[in-house]
């Protein structure tokens, strides 16, 4: 697994020197499967908004709560969507030990990664945003069950 997030690194690092304008870099990656997934149950939801966001676009994975600064921090918006941290308190300055467990993939103006694992479950959250005041908006939510191998295909 170490091997394969230290490559899956290093692709990222070419993406984040890309131009960053379109927001397209993570939409791209998104559609591929994280690395160490293979043979694992993974279920996603995928966003109908549009990759090149317009200022204030709500997209269509709805976060909870209202707007605020939260929702300009990428490991913050990740934590509320993966239901680790309740909305109310996405603020408060002590939930640091619940963003420890988010890890950024990738982070630029407009796109981002963010990956956590909680026991046997790891959640990828992709998300995308008009600029670097704006908050993020979710375009896809990967869950991967690690404990439970996928069926194998009928021949």
């Amino acid at each position: 697994m170490a091997a394969f997030l230290v490559s899956f690194v290093l692709i990222l690092v070419g993406a984040v020197l890309a131009p960053p304008a379109t927001a397209q870099i993570v939409c791209d990656i998104c559609q591929e499967m994280q690395p160490g997934w293979d043979g694992y149950v993974v279920t996603s939801q995928e966003s109908a908004v549009d990759c090149r966001p317009a200022k204030g676009a709500p997209g269509a994975l709805k976060l909870p709560g209202d707007a605020g600064p939260w929702r300009g921090d990428a490991r913050r918006v990740a934590a509320v969507a993966f239901g680790r941290l309740p909305a109310e308190r996405a603020n408060d300055p002590k939930a640091g030990a619940i963003l420890e467990q988010m890890t950024v993939l990738l982070e630029s103006e407009t796109d981002a990664i963010v990956l956590g694992r909680v026991g046997q479950t790891e959640r990828r959250v992709c998300l995308v945003r008009a600029g670097p005041e704006e908050a993020w908006v979710l375009v896809r939510l990967d869950v991967a069950d690690l404990s439970r191998p996928a069926p194998s295909p009928k021949p």
